[in-house]
């Protein structure tokens, strides 16, 4: 982060100080005296706690580790949301995250702009959104988190162009953008241009097939030529089928996930010749809540390659990272997001994806009771294994985890979270994850707390 962060930083507070004395009342969502300008403001701050006994399943000492082998964070994460209602058919949104700030290395006093512990500044979503044509035709262009229907291939921020087409019913979108990479060319327009670019380009709708079932499909194209001589087209078609029922004192939600994947990765094939992908994906998920119980079960499966890599063909899955999983180890903790679930540590970074050419399957549950209006304790059991062996030293189970979620919503805007939770490893977790002895598969346990306030 250097001093044009900082200046970047100040310009922003003065956007939204001075324009919101005089347009936005105290509540920050409320029109200003013109009826149309407005300012609305949201944000999620977490204080967060994190200990773990180890953060592979193999307790072998390292020659020099004077560190240990335990994982602990005490940290303050804020994300911001800012959004300029220009008139009442144009939007101009603004979303900033300030952390993970980790209470022992990120310091506010540090001068430096270039030294490690400066405070971490993430730039999240820029764009502008609107209508026109009474509303027929819908855009919004900039830095937005865009999601395909099953959110497990696309589940990222990037800088896209999504125009569309809102009907009664429904509503048909066109995307165009591009995923940031490492492939170097030029901080000014002089040297910048397409050509060693990662682009998308997708179609997709929703549309309403009756009082309780909603389809939400389309067409996802990833066209990578980040990698100089190995471009890839990736075709991606995703599916999404949600059903909801309110039956008074129930409420059931089902949906079904599937993705498929086609293309070819040029030069990537052990003898110079092209690798084809035929990969997919699959999701069901399950929610219900009585009274004061509330039930979740979720199913995953992402496919696997054959045991020889780099050959003509490959079977695994480019995976977004993102599933509706409740586990806290096997998947994204959602609490907090901290970018060790194992999902993702079976696989190998590919750009913005991974692939894990072992393949996964994931059942778990989520059981939870409001015991007053103020305490809501949770219980999680989640377990997976991979569905090509071979692709992991032979072995086939994951592991499976058991965690405990104490929540305490004691304020409409404020929650405390105690979570106590254990992974017990199996073979194939070892033999993926840890990088010493890939035999060993020692249980991983962990406590966890968080306070997070929302506005």
């Amino acid at each position: 982060m250097g001093k044009s962060t900082t200046a970047l930083s100040a310009f922003v507070a003065a956007l939204v100080l001075i324009p919101a004395a005089g347009w936005a009342q105290n509540d920050g969502g409320e029109q200003g005296d013109d009826g149309e300008r407005a300012i609305e403001f949201h944000a999620v701050l977490k204080n967060l706690y994190l200990y773990r006994n180890d953060s592979d399943f193999d307790r072998s000492a390292p020659v020099y580790n004077p560190d240990g082998q335990s994982m602990g964070v005490a940290g303050t994460d804020l994300r911001s949301f800012i959004t300029w209602h220009v008139s009442n058919k144009l939007r101009i949104h603004y979303e900033v995250e300030i952390g993970l700030n980790v209470w022992s290395r990120n310091s506010p006093d540090e001068g430096d702009p270039t030294a490690d512990d400066i405070f971490l500044l993430k730039h999240r979503e820029i764009y502008t959104e609107g209508t026109l044509a009474d509303d027929l035709v819908g855009f919004k262009v900039g830095y937005q988190r865009l999601n395909d229907p099953t959110v497990l291939f696309i589940g990222h921020w990037f800088g896209a162009a999504d125009f569309s087409l809102n009907f009664q019913k429904g509503a048909v979108h066109a995307v165009a953008g591009a995923f940031p990479d490492t492939t170097y060319e030029g901080l000014t327009a002089q040297f910048n241009n397409f050509t060693h670019d990662t682009a998308l380009f997708a179609l997709y709708g929703n549309a309403s097939l009756g009082r309780h079932l909603t389809l939400n499909a389309g067409l996802f194209t990833i066209q990578d030529e980040s990698v100089i001589g190995r471009s890839m087209t990736l075709w991606t078609p995703a599916l999404n089928l949600t059903a909801v029922m309110n039956p008074d004192p129930v409420s059931l939600s089902l949906s079904a996930d599937l993705a498929m994947q086609f293309g070819p990765s040029r030069g990537r094939s052990y003898d110079g010749g092209d690798q084809m992908n035929h990969g997919w994906a699959g999701q069901i998920h399950g929610a219900l809540t009585w009274k004061r119980f509330a039930l979740d079960a979720n199913v995953l499966a992402l496919s696997a390659d054959d045991p020889y890599d780099n050959d003509g063909s490959n079977g695994a899955f480019y995976y977004s990272g993102r599933t509706r999983s409740s586990t806290l180890f096997l998947t994204e903790d959602k609490v907090h997001d901290w970018y060790d679930n194992i999902d993702e540590r079976l696989a190998s970074p590919r750009g913005a994806f991974y692939l894990s050419r072992a393949g996964l399957l994931l059942a778990d549950l989520k059981l939870s009771y409001l015991v007053t209006r103020w305490f809501r304790p949770t219980l999680i059991f989640g377990t997976a294994r991979v569905l090509e062996s071979k692709n992991a030293l032979g072995e086939d189970y994951v592991g499976t985890e058991a965690d405990v979620d104490l929540q305490f919503p004691v304020d409409p805007a404020l929650t405390f979270h105690l979570i106590g939770g254990l992974l017990a490893p199996g073979g194939a977790a070892g033999a993926l994850v840890n990088s010493i002895d890939t035999n060993r598969a020692e249980n991983i346990w962990t406590a966890e707390a968080a306070m997070i306030v929302e506005f």
